[in-house]
């Protein structure tokens, strides 16, 4: 019985990483094939991005797929939204501020791995910056906390977070941009599950508006630039304290709340007898192929110096 367990868990899995590879191509190949056609690049991305979530709906099939995309579990509010938003945005800055240093050994070798996604270029037209702040959130919540994440929650909603968040992480395929995704992934990941994915797209919608915004500000003076992300992580600070402080109590609340989830889930896990889930997944061939793709097109943005 176990045996069976493990291997149609193996199964499914493979299926998952092979619809994922799919978007992939799509996302890409299509694109590629439809860029003589539709001149706007934002237009084209738009569309690929939407055609890729087709292989992740074939997987799921209709009714699981709307049961994915509109599970909700909790109400949350403007309380929540400022909270979680402004724990990523902390994140986001202690953790790019870390892996900094990966460029800067990389220099050290007359290498460098910054592209146009991570070097504050902005947007250049207008259906960029809609596919940026919006199309793109969307689709990728819909894809990674939405089809990947919900449908290994049956494998243990523990192994779901994580594995979807890595994947989030690896699917950026920016050396010095995935780990830091994949941090923020896990927030998201969150969101996701104890409320719902509706909140986890509000959550990458504002983290992407002020990616763009001081984006677009990096056209103009630097200082300017300097002076939009301290504003910010300021307001975000100020913003975070504010709230904690008047609403302790119902942060002690949902700080139980919380223990009471990981127990929860925990107990889940062991009531379904679920053991080993990230394990088995990232070494399922489908999942290996996947992974080799991500990381082949990351370590090929390492580039000489200019």
């Amino acid at each position: 019985m176990i045996d069976n367990y493990v291997i149609d868990r193996k199964k499914d899995m493979s299926h998952l990483a092979r619809a994922l590879i799919a978007q992939g191509l799509i996302f890409n190949i299509v694109g590629f094939l439809i860029s003589d056609f539709i001149k706007d690049q934002g237009i084209s991305i738009i569309f690929t991005a939407i055609l890729g979530i087709l292989p992740l709906y074939l997987y799921a099939g209709r009714d699981n797929f709307n049961v994915y995309i509109k599970s909700e579990r909790k109400k949350f509010n403007i309380v929540d939204i400022l909270i979680l938003f402004s724990i990523m945005m902390l994140l986001n800055t202690l953790f790019s501020q870390i892996f900094d240093y990966i460029e800067v050994f990389l220099n050290l070798f007359g290498l460098s791995a910054v592209s146009e996604a991570n070097s504050g270029e902005a947007s250049a037209t207008v259906s960029m910056i809609v596919y940026g702040i919006v199309i793109a959130p969307i689709v990728e919540e819909i894809i990674y906390r939405g089809v990947l994440m919900r449908s290994l929650e049956k494998y243990g909603s523990y192994s779901a977070i994580i594995i979807s968040s890595i994947l989030f992480g690896t699917m950026h395929q920016d050396i010095l941009q995935s780990p830091v995704t994949m941090f923020v992934g896990v927030i998201l990941a969150y969101a996701a599950y104890k409320y719902s994915i509706k909140l986890s797209i509000i959550l990458h919608i504002l983290n992407n508006l002020i990616v763009e915004m001081s984006a677009q500000l990096s056209g103009s003076k630097l200082l300017l630039v300097y002076i939009f992300n301290i504003s910010v992580n300021i307001l975000i600070s100020f913003i975070f304290v504010v709230f904690i402080f008047k609403n302790r109590q119902k942060i002690k609340e949902k700080l139980i709340d919380l223990k009471k989830l990981y127990l929860r889930i925990k107990e889940r896990n062991k009531e379904f007898k679920i053991k080993g889930s990230i394990r088995t997944f990232f070494r399922t061939k489908s999942v290996i192929v996947l992974l080799i793709l991500d990381f082949i097109v990351m370590f090929a943005g390492i580039v000489p110096m200019k």
